[in-house]
């Protein structure tokens, strides 16, 4: 018997890689003969670089660039060979991460998306032609301005005068991107954008208002930055006929999204390009159950995790998928019908902080599953008869 294993990690507890071998010791204490296929795996977020490095291989870059407040911080990304071709995956979140900073107005008013560009500008200069960037966990709000500054891109103020770098989406009132377009043109680089969120650029489900708050804004920069926002939409729709207020996801990342766009960037789901990178599909077609999870499983989780697509495949090809979580929402919305049964792994009352050992998490992983497969075992033998 085959069985698959792709597990997303569980924030804060496991790696996908940990959280996948311990489905895989639950399995073997009942089948210690199975065929295991354990994919490392990701919806584009947190473990991306580890989980395609696990299964692409390739060499690590540090480079000493600055944070999301311009302190200065060694960053790692990946150079791999992907379907032919040599590629540059880029995490944003080490760079600006949100794990940089507390909150606050001011962490709004100083944050910039600068560093981001310069780990691409490092990239190019390696002779990487195609550039992966995950956009997840960003703790900025500049439309990705910082970025377009770091790339070449001229930004002015009311007074036509260039604006500095911290926030340049507060003062901004014009802007002149030829310059970063024209180094996309002369280094040759192909940019795609790992995404999972829908937002627009600007408005009431744009970036200020969606993601500002979570990010230190008050209602009032909330307002401000909106109307910034709307200002470098109308620029890319009178200058280049691209309107970020219809394209899915520009409002990513405090609008990175929208700044990649007017970049020429391909966007993408997180979990389509990693499924894509990792030939998840094609590893999993001939198994005869599926293994996945995630940390906290409910009704969002049908909106582009990891369990929501494994269960695409398992349903593709007719594979019973379980899918094993930290917690479980009582009703798992359209996720439900897809998997064939979700579990909670704990094991017994304990406090939140317990449950978030990565020794209990590992432990409730390797139970349930060797629990869970002596049912299809059952099923599997009653088939058979």
């Amino acid at each position: 018997m085959k069985i698959g294993i792709a597990m997303d990690s569980f924030k804060g507890s496991v790696t996908s890689l940990a959280a996948g071998l311990a489905v895989e010791r639950g399995i073997k204490r009942v089948l210690p003969k199975a065929q295991i296929e354990l994919c490392q795996v990701s919806d584009g977020g947190e473990g991306s670089l580890e989980a395609i490095y696990g299964h692409c291989g390739g060499t690590w870059q540090r480079l000493k660039t600055v944070n999301l407040m311009f302190e200065p911080v060694e960053v790692d990304y990946l150079i791999s060979l992907i379907q032919g071709e040599k590629t540059a995956v880029i995490e944003s979140a080490r760079i600006i991460g949100l794990h940089f900073i507390q909150p606050s107005e001011s962490t709004v008013d100083q944050s910039s998306s600068y560093g981001l560009g310069q780990v691409i500008k490092d990239a190019a200069g390696k002779g990487v032609k195609r550039v992966i960037v995950t956009l997840g966990g960003s703790g900025t709000t500049d439309g990705g301005l910082g970025l377009l500054q770091s790339l070449g891109a001229e930004l002015f103020d009311e007074q036509k005068k260039l604006i500095g770098l911290t926030n340049p989406l507060r003062m901004i009132a014009s802007l002149d991107i030829e310059p970063a377009l024209e180094f996309c043109r002369q280094s040759g680089i192909q940019l795609e954008i790992a995404n999972d969120v829908t937002n627009v650029y600007g408005g009431e489900a744009g970036a200020a208002f969606v993601f500002g708050p979570q990010k230190g804004a008050s209602a009032s920069q909330c307002q401000w930055l909106n109307e910034q926002l709307l200002k470098v939409a109308a620029y890319g729709i009178e200058t280049y006929d691209i309107d970020l207020q219809k394209v899915s996801g520009s409002g990513a990342a405090g609008g990175l999204g929208g700044a990649f766009c007017l970049l020429g960037a391909k966007m993408i789901s997180g979990f389509e390009l990693m499924s894509e990178v990792l030939n998840l599909a094609e590893r999993l077609k001939g198994t005869s159950a599926i293994y996945t999870g995630e940390g906290s499983l409910d009704g969002q989780s049908a909106a582009g995790k990891v369990p929501a697509g494994i269960a695409e495949i398992g349903n593709r090809y007719g594979i019973p998928v379980i899918a094993l979580a930290g917690r479980r929402d009582q009703s798992l919305g359209q996720l439900e019908g897809q998997l064939t049964a979700a579990f909670s792994i704990q094991l017994e009352p304990c406090s939140l902080a317990e449950a978030l050992t990565k020794e209990k998490t590992e432990q409730g992983l390797e139970t349930v599953a060797s629990q869970s497969i002596k049912l299809l075992q059952a099923s599997f033998a009653s088939v058979d008869s």
